[in-house]
């Protein structure tokens, strides 16, 4: 209702477009009158080129393409900490692999995938998996931890339910950052990742992963299977630290 008001009245109107399930003129029923009002005066902001070119192709003139900040105070290399932050959140020790998840609990995040990559990987490998839980996703953790015993990984597999307030530490903690969604708007985490100097191995979304990940340089694209994700794995630690640390000031600086 504001954005037809702002059309109605010619004012700019900025719609962000954050999702490949949302479209800049919803609500449905207020859809002929919202898309008036933006091609009147309206910029829809799209966080990664794939949902800029969802928004051209659904008809919108002025799309900017910027992707969410990072905030580089908290997100920056921080390797002397690494292994006092693995003191504090984790029973793992300085000789592991760790390897860290940050997403929400959902069924698109696809996190059953890496405890299978996990029971791929030598006992050296840990996981660490961060993120907020809705009601509605109860079910899907609890089946989570069901897997985890099957698979006999309860002693490698951290499960932390919930928002943390320093999501930095858990990314500065590991050595390796995974990304397994299927689907994404952009995935903050994984610029986050890169400006903290830990390598990506990441599901490949056009327009969204394979935009920021470089081969070699600051991760590894992969296919979704637990067994591409683990070679991803092993690919990405062999990457140089002082490579990894140019990656993170080339995107700092933009």
């Amino acid at each position: 209702v504001a954005a037809i008001w702002a059309g109605l009245l010619g004012k700019p109107i900025f719609r962000e477009l954050v999702t490949m399930q949302s479209r800049p003129d919803d609500p449905p029923g207020l859809r002929r009158l919202v898309r008036w009002a933006l091609n009147r005066r309206g910029t829809i902001i799209a966080i990664s080129p794939l949902l800029a070119e969802r928004a051209r192709q659904l008809g919108y003139r002025r799309v900017w393409c910027r992707p969410n900040p990072v905030d580089e105070l908290r997100f920056t290399i921080a390797r002397d900490l690494r292994d006092v932050l693995r003191r504090r959140y984790t029973p793992f020790r300085p000789d592991d692999i760790v390897l860290a998840d940050l997403a929400k609990y959902s069924k698109m995040k696809n996190k059953e995938l890496l405890l299978g990559m996990m029971a791929l990987l030598p006992p050296r490998y840990k996981l660490v998996m961060v993120g907020p839980l809705e009601d509605a996703d109860q079910p899907l953790t609890e089946d989570l931890a069901k897997l985890i015993r099957t698979l006999g990984i309860h002693d490698r597999v951290i499960l932390h339910r919930g928002f943390v307030d320093h999501p930095e530490h858990y990314l500065q903690l590991a050595d390796v950052f995974l990304f397994p969604s299927l689907s994404d708007g952009l995935g903050t985490p994984v610029l986050e990742a890169i400006c903290c100097g830990i390598p990506v191995v990441a599901n490949r979304i056009a327009g969204v992963t394979d935009w920021w990940i470089r081969d070699q340089v600051n991760g590894v694209l992969c296919e979704a299977t637990a067994r591409d994700f683990a070679r991803g794995v092993e690919r990405a630690l062999e990457i140089p630290h002082a490579t990894l640390d140019r990656a993170a000031q080339e995107l700092i600086s933009q």
